[in-house]
């Protein structure tokens, strides 16, 4: 996942989690935009640890964002309200959710499969002319 989308992303997860808390500025769409960096922010979050900490080009396959996805999903849509009072199943945050999904393998996951085939072009052409 590119650097970039993953600070930015966790720097607005950030600024929406301090106005919930602290600020409170009333805008809309606040709720779900939080959801919707969900799975981007995991999923990215998990490919850098890997990254950086296994020294490989870790790029996630479709089956783990879709993982990523149930798992949030079932865990705090359904698990959550059982035990904690403050927590509800809304079926706008699954469709936040899914949304995040979404985004994450039209803008994240294209291109790092672009990043992938170019620097395996190149690794060839190098392999090519040894």
């Amino acid at each position: 996942m590119k650097r970039a989308y993953l600070l930015s992303g966790t720097f607005l997860y950030l600024l929406l989690y301090f106005n919930k808390h602290i600020f409170q500025f009333d805008f809309p769409f606040r709720h779900q935009l939080s959801n919707v960096l969900a799975v981007p922010l995991i999923t990215g979050w998990i490919a850098w640890s890997m990254q950086k900490f296994w020294s490989t080009r870790f790029v996630p396959e479709r089956g783990m964002v879709w993982m990523t996805f149930v798992v949030i999903s079932i865990y705090f849509e359904f698990i959550l309200p059982q035990w904690s009072a403050s927590a509800t199943g809304d079926p706008f945050d699954l469709l936040a959710y899914f949304f995040g999904t979404i985004l994450w393998f039209f803008l994240i996951e294209k291109k790092e499969h672009e990043l992938n085939d170019k620097a395996q072009v190149l690794i060839k052409s190098a392999l090519i002319r040894n």
